[in-house]
């Protein structure tokens, strides 16, 4: 989980990245290096937060509601029925 400041830092690349039709990634992983450089890889089909917490199927540490809302903002297009309807289901 990230604290507010990370969640809005992260919202503006990802806002940025929406394309029409396939939606934005639900993962990403930034890596800073000690001169600077940027080094940043998106994903753009596993779950958010590797799943539902609870769920035995995965790892996932996202309760229902934030899954819900993670897919809401920005809205997501083809996304898996179980990220979708916030289900546990696999991908």
């Amino acid at each position: 989980m990230l604290d507010d400041v990370a969640d809005d830092t992260i919202a503006v690349p990802r806002d940025s990245m929406y394309q029409e039709g396939k939606g934005t990634w639900y993962n990403g992983t930034l890596i800073v290096s000690d001169g600077g450089k940027l080094d940043a890889t998106f994903d753009y089909d596993s779950r958010p937060f590797e799943g539902m917490a609870g769920d035995p199927s995965n790892d996932g540490s996202a309760s229902r509601e934030h899954l819900l809302e993670d897919h809401r903002t920005p809205p997501r297009c083809g996304a898996p029925a179980s990220v979708a309807s916030g289900t546990s289901g696999s991908t």
